[in-house]
């Protein structure tokens, strides 16, 4: 959980690329905790980097909402989560790439 401006490591994306390396790699579960603890610390980087490409979203949805455009709204929520599946969607596919 995060707190204030303080930003918690990704325990989502560490679990899902230290299980597919475990799982398709045959590896132990010692070896799967070695490898969340990284790429949660990295995780947390690409949360914060993620959120940050977000914000255009947002500000594009506060002018699209001063103009009553509420299509554009609704895309650019979508879009902005997109980013955020992308930020464990594509470690993922390079863990699966990579194993």
């Amino acid at each position: 959980m995060n707190v204030g401006a303080a930003q918690s490591p990704d325990s989502a994306l560490a679990s899902i690329i230290s299980a597919i390396l475990v799982i398709v790699g045959h590896q132990s579960i010692a070896t799967g905790i070695a490898i969340a603890l990284p790429v949660a610390a990295a995780g947390q980087v690409l949360t914060v980097f993620a959120r940050t490409i977000t914000v255009v979203f947002q500000h594009a949805a506060d002018k699209a909402a001063e103009e009553a455009r509420f299509r554009t709204i609704d895309l650019l929520h979508v879009s902005a989560l997109g980013v955020q599946a992308l930020r464990v969607a594509i470690p993922a596919l390079v863990g699966l790439a990579v194993r």
